[in-house]
């Protein structure tokens, strides 16, 4: 119990600055509409190719582009990596 103490006394420094965290995320800067449909055609890759490297539906790759829906972390983790390394592509679908 006194650990959770501890803890919850750690998360209030953190808050009001008087702490770092342990531990920093990395959160990559979300793909716009434009860069996704942009890379998509770049790669010569159909929604359903990408929705299949980033592993979600189509529909959403779709949703992506006519800036209905917000990609996620890790499929902006994967379109960034595409953008950086796009010879990895056919390694992407693969997998």
């Amino acid at each position: 119990m006194a650990a959770l103490f501890k803890s919850v006394e750690e998360m209030g420094a953190i808050l009001r600055g008087r702490l770092k965290p342990g531990r920093v995320t990395y959160r990559p800067k979300p793909a716009t509409a434009g860069e996704i449909k942009e890379l998509r055609h770049r790669l010569s890759l159909t929604q359903a190719a990408l929705a299949r490297i980033v592993g979600t539906e189509p529909a959403a790759v779709q949703s992506w582009e006519q800036g209905n829906r917000n990609i996620s972390g890790s499929a902006t983790k994967i379109i960034r990596l595409l953008e950086k390394r796009p010879e990895l592509k056919d390694e992407l679908m693969a997998v």
